[in-house]
């Protein structure tokens, strides 16, 4: 028993170490260090640390080109003396009405929107919440760099001067100054709000949308119309004319449809791919259905178009993002025009100023998935800024959040040929995106009291309207929306209606707050 005893012994040394009770404790009051967790966050902190200095970089230069050019305005003020003393007569500044920015015209939209996004940088209502604790250095350095940039764009933009081959005047048959200079008359509000409506219906056959039927509104006449007096001390205020049957687009004149010049040059390489498809010249801009479509929405008047098929979606997609595009850059063209006029008149603002609205976005485009959505910001990319060097800002978190997560079709029983072509690409259903035009850029994943255009999903818009009596929600950014573009509206209906009627019942409502309005405008 002894030895064997001994032997046991032997094979436990070192096996049992025995413990007291204060060691056990004091083991269990130690934490543990966590290396890589401490790692990260020095980590996290050098790179915030390279963003501060970055923006205080690009602050410097922008103060230093500030000042230089201030000093040249006083160069050529003090020139502009010198030879109005010996020449008898003060050398005047020419005043150029054009789409180019300077620093007072362009501060006004531009100002607004870097604040804005400087207070709420990832947005109050927009698609784009990140984690601060787990901020990866890629999010990081993609967010220095879009500041860095929105810093020089605006920069760039206000140095700038005007150039006056760039000027467009108002054409008065353009279907945008009609739009935006012009009120409704008091009968044709009384006829519209009227059931059944005073309209004149027009039945045309157009080559590739067929029949169709015009509805236009008339006014009222009333006895006071009718009869005017001789004698008036109120001036006479001109409405807008009642709607005119559209006509067919025969020959392609980009000046003639009251195309911006910005994006002339780019239209038919964005189109390329819907020319080639159809075996038609590049000559020809435009596919037939397209020349019918943009013959209706460049005339702004409603369209319900229900033959859209998996054939002429692309078609159909570049049709209404050419017209959002072209409406948008108009609408900033007439701010900066107006912004620049003021800036030299101190007398009293008139009604032909106001072309703001009581907030910014002008354009929501709803769509069911993010494979739709990805499809419409890219057309608008091709269309606004198709070089996408450096023009594009947050475009890789977009190509990230919008591609991938494919639905994967079963082989040996092979779902219907329209099912696999609608759930292609990222079929969520849940998303929300606010893009910013400027002369040069387009910035994605901007607040949407910054934005100019929307585009998101019927689910993504009423989970931010939301129901009454709810506290976090929000549809003031609803309320001066002109253009409602509404593709694949069957897929809304088969996933949820209510959500597209209940968004639009808070349109153009009245805002809860202010949100930087300037009511003069």
């Amino acid at each position: 028993m002894k030895k064997s005893k001994k032997f046991f012994n032997k094979g436990k040394k070192g096996g049992f170490k025995p413990t007291t009770k204060q060691k056990r404790k004091a083991a269990k009051d130690q934490d543990p260090v966590n290396k890589k967790a401490i790692f990260n966050r020095y980590k996290n902190a050098q790179k915030r640390e390279e963003v501060l200095e970055k923006q205080k970089l690009m602050e410097r230069k922008l103060q230093q080109m500030q000042v230089e050019y201030s000093e040249s305005e006083e160069e050529e003020d003090a020139y502009g003396q010198l030879v109005s003393c010996f020449g008898g007569k003060s050398k005047e500044r020419p005043v150029a009405d054009s789409d180019e920015s300077d620093t007072s015209g362009h501060s006004d939209a531009e100002d607004v929107e870097m604040n804005n996004q400087k207070e709420n940088p990832t947005g109050d209502v927009g698609d784009t919440d990140i984690d601060s604790d787990g901020a990866s250095e890629h999010d990081i350095e993609e967010k220095a760099e879009s500041e860095a940039d929105d810093v020089a764009d605006d920069v760039a933009d206000d140095v700038e001067e005007d150039v006056a081959d760039d000027v467009e005047e108002d054409v008065a048959d353009d279907p945008f100054t009609k739009h935006l200079h012009f009120d409704l008359g008091d009968e044709l509000l009384v006829s519209l709000s009227n059931s059944p409506t005073t309209q004149d219906n027009v039945k045309k056959m157009w080559p590739v949308l067929g029949n169709m039927t015009i509805v236009i509104p008339k006014p009222l006449e009333t006895v006071s119309k009718k009869v005017k007096p001789k004698v008036s001390l109120l001036e006479e205020k001109t409405y807008a004319a009642t709607g005119t049957v559209p006509h067919t687009i025969n020959n392609v004149d980009f000046n003639q449809l009251s195309i911006k010049s910005q994006i002339q040059g780019n239209i038919v390489s964005a189109n390329k791919t819907n020319l080639i498809k159809r075996d038609l010249e590049l000559s020809k801009v435009f596919t037939p259905l397209q020349k019918e479509l943009f013959a209706i929405m460049n005339n702004y008047q409603d369209l319900y178009y229900p033959q859209r098929t998996f054939n002429n979606a692309d078609e159909i997609r570049y049709t209404y993002c050419l017209h959002a595009v072209n409406h948008m850059l108009k609408t900033r063209t007439k701010i900066l025009h107006h912004n620049a006029k003021l800036s030299k008149k101190n007398d009293n603002m008139s009604d032909e100023y106001r072309d703001q609205g009581l907030v910014r976005p002008k354009v929501l485009i709803i769509v069911p998935f993010k494979d739709a959505a990805y499809r419409v910001v890219k057309t608008i990319i091709d269309i606004l800024v198709p070089k996408e060097a450096g023009q594009v800002l947050n475009k890789k978190r977009f190509e990230d959040d919008f591609t991938g997560g494919e639905l994967i079709m079963p082989r040996k029983n092979p779902k219907p040929e329209d099912y696999e072509l609608m759930f292609s690409g990222n079929t969520d259903d849940t998303f929300r995106l606010g893009m910013t035009v400027t002369k040069k850029t387009l910035k994605l994943y901007t607040d949407f009291y910054s934005s100019d255009i929307i585009v998101s999903s019927p689910l993504g818009l009423r989970m931010i309207v939301g129901a009454e009596g709810e506290e976090d929600r929000d549809y003031d950014f609803l309320a001066s929306i002109e253009l409602l573009v509404m593709d694949q509206a069957d897929v809304f209906y088969m996933q949820n209606w209510d959500h597209v009627l209940h968004v639009l019942d808070h349109f153009h409502l009245q805002p809860k707050s202010t949100h930087g309005t300037d009511f003069s405008r």
